[in-house]
């Protein structure tokens, strides 16, 4: 087992599936691109941008993250905030609940409760539970986030909160309906809301999209 101090200065930006070693270090203002690597005991200089597997400075810094920089982040949620977020947090909740309850009252209504009965139903409940599920997400993400528009914005805000539950419902999507991802189901679902998808495109499991 070894280890080993990190040391990460406040304002410095890691990227989406960075890596940083044992060791290393990044100052103030630091920036590691996407998909880098800081190796073991490499030191990223303050307000330095660095990129690539190792990570080597880029002589020309990336605009949008100087844009990024400048913005002001709220230091404090608002009463509002908070209250959205919890509000999320318990619709993800109940949500799988709600989903596998109109599948089961038919399950039960055409059975009766009789075991042997409700394995015969149970295709017809699984396809119900499936369009239910897909019914909903799409529906509460419409609701959510109806449209998007490219820009920069403040995680703790308004937006960075209907941002965060569109990207929990398209995570939840995956979760209670994986099995509709990898068939030839995919592509028209993911055109429900909105993706252009061109002919003959083959997708297989999609998140962390808009």
């Amino acid at each position: 087992l070894y280890l080993a101090p990190l040391r990460i200065d406040s304002n410095a930006y890691v990227g989406t599936n960075s890596v940083v070693m044992l060791g290393s270090q990044m100052g103030w203002g630091a920036r590691l691109l996407e998909q880098s690597l800081v190796a073991r005991d490499q030191t990223i200089p303050k307000r330095e941008t660095w990129a690539g597997s190792p990570s080597e400075r880029l002589a020309n810094t990336d605009s949008v993250l100087e844009e990024m920089a400048e913005q002001m982040t709220p230091s404090t949620w608002s009463p509002k905030l908070w209250a959205g977020f919890v509000a999320g947090w318990l619709l993800l909740e109940i949500l799988p609940s709600i989903m596998t309850a109109p599948g089961l009252v038919f399950a039960y209504a055409i059975s009766r409760g009789e075991p042997l009965q409700g394995f015969t139903v149970a295709p017809g409940a699984g396809l119900l539970f499936v369009l239910t599920a897909c019914g909903l997400v799409a529906a509460l993400k419409k609701v959510v986030m109806p449209t998007l528009r490219p820009g920069i914005f403040p995680v703790y805000s308004d937006f960075g909160l209907r941002k965060w539950l569109a990207d929990k419902l398209m995570m939840t999507s995956l979760g209670v309906t994986n099995t509709l991802y990898a068939t030839l189901y995919t592509n028209p679902w993911l055109q429900l809301h909105g993706a252009k998808i061109g002919s003959r495109s083959e997708i297989s499991t999609v998140s962390h999209i808009d």
